[in-house]
């Protein structure tokens, strides 16, 4: 199955993961250190971790990263 994930930041700083699996319509927040995560570092690991664990699963994906705001 190919999966497409996403990260947004809130103009608050929030980091969010979200992904949309094929098939489905619209995208779903996914949860824990990937939801409304404040710590870019602690956000940027766990988004680490979930994508070697969709490859590992046997998945495809594309990526996408929210542009850096300066």
């Amino acid at each position: 199955m190919h999966i497409d994930f996403e990260v947004r930041i809130h103009p608050s700083g929030l980091h969010t993961l979200s992904e949309k699996a094929a098939g489905k319509k619209l995208p779903v927040d996914c949860g824990g250190d990937l939801a409304g995560n404040r710590k870019a570092a602690a956000f940027y690991k766990a988004v680490a971790k979930k994508l070697a664990e969709t490859h590992a699963d046997g998945h495809t994906f594309t990526y996408r990263d929210a542009p850096v705001i300066e």
